[in-house]
């Protein structure tokens, strides 16, 4: 009776021991890949649509810049109303010459080319990624 205990008892400790040992590897790959980012949600862009000179809607844009790091942040920061107005100005003109109320807008390209312009701005620092969480076109 008292071999059965102890057998019980060392399966336990081992199945105890090989999940802690299981665990505490797990959490060591997280800690090395795990990476902390910052979020910076820009003003939402706002532009008309037009067909010829008739207003035909309106398309709004929300960016989100994903910040790597402290440092990169604090010059964002700094030249986040510079970033702001670029998006704001080269997204007009996209819209009076690209963008059409009948057509999908293609979002690959906007976040390409507001890369590209905050990239410009930021005098290409790296560090920063533009995700556009939502793209909302109203007709007139």
């Amino acid at each position: 009776m008292k071999i059965r205990y102890i057998i019980v008892f060392l399966g336990c400790f081992m199945q105890f021991s090989a999940m802690s040992f299981a665990a505490s590897g797990a959490e060591s790959e997280e800690a090395s890949v795990k990476q902390e980012y910052i979020y910076m949600h820009m003003q939402p862009l706002v532009a008309n649509l037009y067909k010829g000179v008739r207003r035909e809607g309106v398309v709004t844009v929300h960016v989100t810049l994903v910040i790597e790091d402290e440092e990169v942040q604090s010059e964002v920061e700094r030249q986040r109303m510079r970033v702001q107005d670029a998006l704001l100005r080269k997204f007009s003109d996209l819209s009076r010459l690209y963008l059409r109320v009948d057509q999908p807008v293609d979002i690959e390209f906007l976040t390409q080319y507001f890369q590209y312009e905050t990239d410009r701005v930021l005098s290409e620092k790296g560090g920063v990624e533009v995700l556009i969480s939502d793209v909302s076109m109203q007709r007139r």
